[in-house]
């Protein structure tokens, strides 16, 4: 239809096209969505550009309060093109600057304005305006430094009788919890449902650190908020924020999942890209070693190069901390150099599973005492060292360590109540520690890895002590070491199984043969175990977190174990695997 057009305005002079355009403008004024932004295109065409600017000003601005940055920023960049006036000019630069950073393109607006204070063009109140929407990109990019010069300046400009909306968004640049308690206090004294959003959001994200209900509360508290003012980012970002307490005190990731794909969904692509650094992370909480990898290969382009640093550091954090559990001291150090050692409690953390990897559980306590006595406040969910460091002391015979959960978090539960149970089991509290040791059993499942991590720790205590399954849990953490190639952790387990008086299971290493049937076939070592586990009914994603190899991996390896053994399918392949288990039993 727009060729069309086209095609038949060309063939009348221009003062015809701009009387045609001029009457096609006005039969759309009234009409909302996609034809105002047809209408300021007329209006264009018909020569009043100020109509026009005006059309897509507006347009823009509808798209951002809808949340739809990507839609949102080429509109308000064609606004701010056609904006002559100086008074005009600052009403479209700060839309555009929001959506810009609410499409991801944090870079872009944070050099949009370069220098605000040598523009002629604003006043001292458009100057404020502006370093405050600037120190609110600042803030959203993950450089608060640059976040508190803008917001310094813009106060500087306001002065002291600042509206008081301007005034509270610059409170929550710098955020205490009592800061922004009193933000939320005044905005919904006046009526401010977006700025109250805001500091619910921070309230929220301050609070998970020591108590998850009380984050909860505030996530539960913005959602209602955003609903009822028709805030949909908003909305979205406590949907985000209550799907990450999701995964912290179950694993499970499905909320978060949810929001990221609505994100996408509606192009608010940096939250999108926030997210996905959360899934990241959500991936290695879970022990999802190799989901976690592909997600995290997907996101760090975009979110380095959307100039997202906040994102980077939480990818970068979570990749060090999957390479710490995995022993992969080297790969552990690359993501670490990353983080510019603004994280030294994650670095302590880090080098403590890297430690407990290698078995050397004094350098673990000791980088773990390196942590917490740098007093930093800068932790990580996956890098929270006291909990760790409380069952470690518990092991070590060290009374002095409370042994409750202040959080909510299963991360931290999980360590803790294994502390309470080696703890109970060494007074002579049997049942106290086997209630400890279910609740733990049912807390973890999700938790691929910690899991038999604490169970090969408590199980060492257990036997010295005489309580508890040391036995069952020993098997369980040596099978998954030895399929992880954590070979120092699964030697460990192999002699702790001997003291107990358990036969080890025979492994066969990696540079190892297979059966002799198996191996008349051409089934190499790697097939040899995917076969195992196909014996299991697990599917592709489930060995390949097993086997530390991708699902793709995988497939090929299924393909080439059908072509080998002669079986049609999958299930043909399933009932081999275990026809040969059995025998391998047998």
């Amino acid at each position: 239809m727009r060729l069309t057009a086209t095609a038949l305005l060309a063939q009348v002079g221009a003062g015809e096209q701009a009387e045609l355009a001029r009457r096609a403008a006005e039969a759309t004024a009234g009409l909302s969505g996609e034809w105002r932004t047809v209408a300021a295109e007329l209006w264009l065409m018909a020569g009043d550009v100020s109509a026009a600017r005006r059309l897509f000003a507006d347009a823009g601005r509808r798209a951002l309060v809808d949340g739809a940055a990507t839609v949102a920023v080429p509109l308000l960049r064609r606004a701010h093109e056609l904006t002559t006036d100086c008074r005009e000019r600052i009403s479209v630069l700060v839309p555009l600057l929001a959506a810009l950073a609410d499409a991801g393109q944090l870079v872009s607006a944070l050099d949009l304005v370069p220098d605000v204070d040598e523009d002629l063009c604003f006043d001292d109140d458009g100057r404020a305006v502006l370093h405050l929407t600037l120190a609110q990109v600042a803030l959203r990019a993950g450089l608060p430094a640059r976040a508190n010069d803008e917001a310094a300046a813009a106060r500087r400009l306001l002065g002291p009788e600042a509206p008081p909306e301007l005034t509270l968004r610059l409170d929550l640049i710098a955020t205490t919890d009592e800061r922004a308690l009193n933000v939320l206090a005044e905005a919904t004294r006046l009526r401010l449902p977006e700025v109250a959003c805001e500091a619910l959001a921070q309230l929220g994200t301050l609070a998970r650190q020591r108590d998850l209900a009380e984050s909860d509360a505030c996530f539960r508290r913005m959602a209602e908020l955003a609903h009822r003012h028709r805030l949909p980012l908003m909305r979205l970002r406590s949907l985000g924020g209550a799907g990450f307490n999701d995964t912290l005190r179950s694993g499970d990731d499905a909320r978060l999942r949810q929001a990221c794909a609505r994100a996408i969904e509606i192009g608010a692509i940096t939250e999108g890209h926030l997210l996905a650094a959360d899934l990241v992370t959500a991936a290695v909480l879970r022990g999802e070693f190799v989901r976690a990898t592909e997600l995290a290969d997907d996101c760090l382009p975009d979110v380095t190069r959307s100039g997202l640093r906040s994102a980077v550091q939480t990818v970068s954090i979570a990749k060090a901390v999957m390479s710490a559990q995995r022993g992969q001291r080297s790969a552990m150090e690359r993501s670490l150099v990353a983080l510019d050692g603004k994280f030294p409690v994650v670095q302590g953390v880090c080098e403590a599973f890297c430690a407990l990897a290698e078995e050397d559980r004094s350098g673990a306590v000791a980088a773990l005492d390196r942590a917490i006595a740098t007093g930093s406040s800068a932790h990580h969910v996956l890098a929270e060292p006291h909990g760790l460091r409380i069952l470690l002391g518990a092991i070590n015979g060290e009374t002095d360590r409370p042994y409750h959960q202040p959080d909510g978090s299963a991360w931290n539960a999980q360590f803790l109540l294994l502390a309470r149970a080696v703890q109970a089991g060494r007074d002579g509290r049997p049942a106290e520690a086997h209630a400890a040791m279910a609740e733990h059993s049912r807390l973890t499942a999700p938790f691929a890895f910690a899991r038999p991590l604490g169970l090969r720790l408590v199980a060492e205590a257990a036997l010295a002590d005489g309580w508890g399954e040391p036995a069952s849990w020993l098997r369980e953490a040596e099978e998954y070491f030895h399929l992880g190639q954590l070979t120092a952790l699964t030697a460990a387990c192999r002699t702790l199984l001997r003291r107990a008086g358990c036969a080890a299971t025979q492994r066969r290493c990696v540079t190892d043969g297979v059966p002799a049937r198996l191996r008349a076939q051409g089934i190499t070592v790697r097939e040899h175990e995917v076969l195992r586990l196909l014996a299991e009914r697990l599917g592709n994603t489930e060995i390949a977190t097993r086997l530390y190899i991708s699902p793709r991996t995988v497939e090929k390896h299924v393909a080439s174990l059908l072509a080998k053994t002669g079986e049609h399918d999958r299930t043909a392949l399933h009932r081999f695997a275990i026809d040969h288990m059995s025998g391998l039993a047998g």
